[in-house]
């Protein structure tokens, strides 16, 4: 389980192909963020120009990775800070998981107008503002289900090996390194996997930004797909659409799947799959002299800052510790967070008076109408998404097919798709009522799927062996076997499809197609929408804040309970 340095048996002499392809991608690296470090800081346009031609799409495909990744990043490090933070500590965690039930069920319209407002007005003479409120924009897409995974993970860490940790006298360092970040790999990848995939759902949105009549428009796919519907341009669709599709199939071969190779080393299981996921981009990479030094390098010097080289910290007599930097780093960040959303309530307070007792009325209406919505599609995506991802996470070998085809899906912006669904949806005679469900669907079904193929891929060879002779369509094999092993993720999975269900109301009720608006009649999404077109702020801020308080109220009485569930049985 814990990171442990890869073994070289042979000397390392000379440098060969994958050396030397390595060297020239560190260096394509560096040039591409010096050209958008260049980008960020030219001039601000209040309107930017979109070039609908096809070789256009290039600098337009590389902008919006580096705002998606640079968002992951910080997702990531938010990821392991929260997580972590709310696993461990129980006082956290009575503020910090409710606070992400709070900020992943406000819709991405809900964050932008204030922040794009804000940050332009901070950087009046160049696109860095516009750009950093882009991407804090996917952060609020892709931060919250890579928090739950993690705190999940590190809840649900067996008590033996805690004890291991605490009998061993591991400091705070060391205990992440081979306890909690190492039992967290597996469900971890997985739910980067989706949340980059989510962050190219929000791209779309945010690099179209429009205010009423201010026009925020980043230069990206996003922004391209959007008047290319907007003009009509079918041709200029199609060239979005292909460019879309090789990028996310390039990211997933290049990437995603080495990870996934790279996280099974993680199991916690002694036995090593039957027939093992496998990759020729990290066998290639692999090779590389130039890349294992590199990374022994990086392992010496955090061995050498380990407590010792390694060694465990002899343990404290019980007492109150000093606090060390990162921990009064993190109060501070945390009170400033807390600063933040105060600040912020504060503001929302001066707009609920402009709402009148009627309109909060039509607006809970509305949100009611809109959670059935979402329960349905919820229902409608267990029926198949869960026996699926068992069946994916059992096998290796199918895995090792379905993986590219999965992550296809996922990754591939769902808002592009959604004018040509709905298209197809309204020639069948289905209303916008019922294809806002569909479109629903879509949009969200790979959290509950990659979540179950997560957690099922974790469940050890031994008990597949064991469960084998009660029969894998026997009622006894899922309600003693399946279900137990699986209900951390699942738990996780449902809840996060859930927040990303609400999120998604904002483009299934509301789809504009070829220059007509569908509306569905009542709505919570298509209400945040409406308000934002018009910039009705008050009534967007009565929407947003409506949806914020039905999923915390949810969340406490539904999610909540369950979670601890299923922390208690894994545990």
């Amino acid at each position: 389980m814990a990171l442990t340095k890869i073994s070289i048996t042979k000397e390392l002499r000379g440098f060969g192909t994958a050396d030397l392809l390595v060297i020239l991608i560190l260096v394509g690296m560096l040039g591409g963020l010096l050209a958008v470090g260049q980008q960020w800081v030219s001039p601000f346009h209040a309107a930017v120009q979109i070039d609908l031609s096809p070789w256009a799409l290039i600098g337009y495909c590389a902008s919006s990775l580096a705002r998606n990744f640079a968002a992951f990043l910080v997702s990531l490090a938010v990821a392991f800070w929260w997580g972590i933070w709310a696993a461990k500590s129980r006082a956290a965690e009575k503020i910090l998981i409710p606070l992400v039930d709070i900020l992943q069920a406000i819709p991405v319209l809900g964050f932008m107008p204030g922040l794009v407002l804000g940050l332009v007005h901070l950087f009046p003479h160049s696109r860095i503002g516009l750009e950093l409120a882009c991407v804090l924009m996917i952060v609020t897409s892709q931060a919250w289900n890579m928090i739950l995974s993690v705190y999940q993970s590190v809840k649900g860490i067996p008590t033996p090996m805690r004890d291991m940790a605490d009998n061993a006298g591991l400091s705070r360092r060391q205990r992440f390194l081979h306890l909690e970040l190492p039992f967290s790999m597996t469900p971890l990848v997985w739910n980067c996997m989706l949340s980059v995939g989510n962050g190219w759902f929000f791209v779309t949105v945010t690099e179209a930004f429009v205010l009423g009549s201010q026009d925020f428009r980043l230069p990206g796919i996003g922004s391209y797909m959007s008047v290319a519907m907007e003009t009509g341009n079918m041709r200029a669709m199609v060239y979005g659409v292909t460019a879309m599709a090789v990028m996310v199939v390039a990211l997933d071969q290049l990437l995603w799947r080495p990870l996934v190779v790279w996280a099974d080393r993680f199991r916690t299981d002694d036995q090593a799959p039957m027939d093992p996921l496998s990759s020729p981009v990290l066998r290639f990479f692999l090779g590389s002299k130039f890349l294992i030094r590199l990374g022994d390098r990086v392992y010496a010097l955090v061995r050498s800052n380990d407590g010792g080289h390694g060694k465990p910290t002899p343990r404290r007599r019980i007492g109150v510790e000093p606090a060390s930097l990162g921990a009064r780093l993190q109060s501070v960040l945390g009170v400033a967070f807390l600063g933040v959303l105060a600040l912020g309530a504060w503001r929302m307070l001066a707009f609920f008076h402009e709402i009148s007792l009627q309109r909060w009325g039509a607006v809970l209406g509305e949100a009611g109408l809109t959670l059935c919505r979402i329960l349905v599609a919820m229902l409608l995506c267990a029926v198949w998404a869960i026996p699926l991802g068992v069946k994916i996470g059992l096998n290796q070998r199918l895995a090792k097919y379905l993986q590219p085809v999965i992550q296809l899906f996922n990754s591939y912006p769902a808002p592009l798709l959604f004018p040509a669904l709905l298209a197809g949806f309204l020639y069948f005679g289905w209303d916008i009522e019922v294809s806002s469900v569909l479109l629903m669907m879509v949009g969200t079904f790979a959290y509950l799927l990659f979540n179950v193929i997560g957690g099922a891929s974790l469940i050890s060879q031994e008990q597949k062996d064991v469960w084998a002779c009660y029969g894998p369509s026997s009622l006894a094999y899922w309600k003693k076997f399946i279900f137990p092993a699986i209900l951390p993720s699942l738990v996780v999975g449902l809840n996060t499809m859930m927040g990303a269900a609400w999120n998604a109301t904002i483009v299934t009720e509301f789809v504009r197609l070829r220059g007509q608006d569908h509306v569905v009649k009542h709505g919570l999404g298509a209400t945040i929408n409406l308000a934002t077109d018009s910039g009705d702020l008050a009534l967007l801020t009565a929407a947003v804040f409506v949806m914020a308080a039905l999923v915390v109220a949810i969340n406490r009485v539904f999610w909540s309970p369950l979670s601890d569930y299923a922390a208690r049985l894994s545990a």
